[in-house]
């Protein structure tokens, strides 16, 4: 994933914001190289494509190649189950 796409993704979600949140976790993420990855939301074994239209910003990168959504509810599922 070349730099300017993933600048792109950011400008596309937070503009010229310095802070954005993550799209897993809400947590507040930051512009530049480590304050956030780029993750596909239809992962790439399931057919999705390095567009803006598909890539979220996430502090998250154990996601492997599962889609975001998909993620995001086990990750739910799991933290519910802890608190249980």
């Amino acid at each position: 994933m070349s730099p300017k796409l993933v600048i792109s993704v950011w400008n596309c979600y937070f503009g010229n914001n310095k802070n954005g949140i993550c799209f897993i976790c809400n947590k507040k993420i930051k512009a530049g190289k480590n304050g956030f990855v780029c993750k596909p939301n239809i992962s790439y074994s399931k057919g999705g494509t390095d567009t803006i239209e598909n890539l979220r910003p996430v502090c998250d990168k154990d996601v492997g190649n599962k889609n975001l959504d998909d993620y995001v509810k086990n990750k739910k599922k799991s933290n519910q189950k802890k608190i249980i």
